[in-house]
């Protein structure tokens, strides 16, 4: 019994496939100084991957460090 499944209009796995060997090319050839300065210049808008980012990348060097926002914990 083979039941036919519609088309899918958005595909999932492929869009994160798709986004993740974008990113990847975009960090692709970064020093760790240079990803870590990527991963501080992002803006995160969940508080979780914010601190991960955070813990990720290091502290920043005193001339990169900005005032917490008030969301920030």
């Amino acid at each position: 019994m083979t039941t036919e499944r519609p088309a899918k209009e958005f595909d999932c796995v492929a869009t994160m496939r798709r986004i993740r060997d974008q990113i990847s090319a975009d960090m692709g050839g970064l020093s760790d100084e240079h990803l870590s300065r990527w991963l501080r210049s992002r803006r995160y808008s969940q508080p979780l991957v914010r601190r991960l980012a955070g813990r990720t990348a290091g502290p920043a060097p005193p001339e990169e460090r900005t005032a917490p926002t008030p969301t920030d914990p």
